[in-house]
C-alpha cells in the first residue's frame, strides 16, 4: 500500500478565508489509507475545500485529513452521477451540465466539495443537495457503510451524519434536460449569487443559520449591525449575514464579531442565532 502523504502546513493555504496557523496534515487517497489513519488517531478534522471554516491563526492540535485520488473521481451511470468526496462541487454542477444532466445547478457558485455539501445539506435558491442524494458511501466506525438517501435525515443546513464520519462518495439521482436551458440556469445563479456579496475576493457565505421563522440578516440590519467591524472583518453591506475582511484580518475577528451579534440579536429579539461557519482552534 502506498504510504499516506503527511506534512506540516499552514492551513491558511487551504482555506477559502486564508485562516489557519500549522497542523499536521494527512493527504488520503483511498479508502485503505483513510482506515489507517483514522484508526491510528481516533480524533481528527476533515478538510474539504474549506470554505465553511475560520481556523485558529495559532493552528490546531489534532490531525487534518484531506480526501484525495480516489476520493476526487466522477462517474456516471445513466441519470446517475456518483462523485468522490473531495470532487468541487461547482465542478461536478459543470460536468453534470456537459451532459444534460438537470437538478444541481442553482447549487453552482457554492465553494465547497461534494463531501461538504452532502454533510452540511448545501442549499440555494429552493434547491438543497440531500433532495438528489440516492446514496452515500461514509466510513464509520471503522469500516465502510453505504447509506441510502432515504436514510440520511436531512434538514435545513444540516444531516445525521456524525461528526466522526468521512463521507467519501455520493450518488446523485438527476434527470435530462436541454444542456442550453442549465448552463443559462448556472450563468443567471452566479450573476444573483454575485449580487448577494456571496461570491466575493474576501468575504464569508452565510455566517449564520436563518431562525425558524425569520432571515438572520433581517435581524442583524433591523438592529442596526449592518456596519459592525471587528478589528479587520465588518458586516458586508450587500447583505447582513454576510462578512467582509480586510487584508490584515486574523481568524478571532469573525469569531468576536459573530459572537457580538449573536448576543445583540439575542437582546433585542430573543433570538439565537446559530453559525453556519465551523470555528476549529483556540480563537480567543
Amino acid at each position: 500500500m502506498k504510504k499516506v502523504g503527511m506534512q506540516i502546513c499552514r492551513l491558511a493555504e487551504r482555506t477559502v478565508l486564508r485562516t489557519g496557523g500549522f497542523c499536521f496534515l494527512y493527504r488520503v487517497e483511498n479508502i485503505n489509507q483513510l482506515a489507517s489513519v483514522v484508526a491510528r488517531f481516533g480524533k481528527f478534522y476533515c478538510l474539504g475545500n474549506g470554505s465553511n471554516v475560520v481556523i485558529s491563526d495559532s493552528g490546531v492540535s489534532l490531525p487534518v485529513i484531506r480526501l484525495a485520488g480516489d476520493f476526487g473521481k466522477i462517474r456516471f451511470e445513466g441519470n446517475n452521477v456518483i462523485a468522490g468526496a473531495g470532487v468541487p462541487l461547482s465542478f461536478l454542477i459543470a460536468e453534470c451540465a456537459k451532459r444534460s444532466l438537470d437538478g444541481i445547478q442553482n447549487l453552482f457558485g457554492i465553494p465547497a466539495t461534494v463531501g461538504g455539501a452532502v454533510y452540511k445539506n448545501a442549499a440555494a435558491f429552493g434547491v438543497s443537495f440531500g433532495e438528489k442524494v440516492k446514496w452515500a458511501n461514509v466510513f464509520r466506525a471503522g469500516r465502510l457503510r453505504k447509506i441510502s438517501g432515504g436514510e440520511i435525515g436531512f434538514g435545513y443546513r444540516k444531516s445525521s451524519f456524525l461528526k466522526s464520519d468521512v463521507i467519501t462518495e455520493v450518488c446523485l439521482e438527476l434527470k435530462e434536460e436541454r444542456r442550453e436551458f442549465i448552463e443559462a440556469e448556472m450563468r443567471k445563479i452566479k450573476l444573483e449569487r454575485i449580487k448577494k456579496g456571496f461570491i466575493a475576493a474576501h468575504g464569508t457565505g452565510c455566517v449564520f443559520e436563518n431562525p425558524k421563522g425569520y432571515f438572520a440578516g433581517k435581524l442583524i440590519e433591523e438592529i442596526g449591525c449592518g456596519s459592525l467591524r471587528r478589528g479587520g472583518v465588518s458586516v458586508s453591506e450587500n447583505h447582513a449575514n454576510v462578512f467582509s475582511t480586510s487584508r490584515s484580518f486574523l481568524a478571532k475577528d469573525v469569531f468576536l464579531l459573530s459572537e457580538e451579534i449573536k448576543k445583540r440579536v439575542f437582546d433585542a429579539w430573543g433570538v439565537f442565532l446559530k453559525n453556519l461557519i465551523e470555528f476549529w482552534g483556540n480563537l480567543i
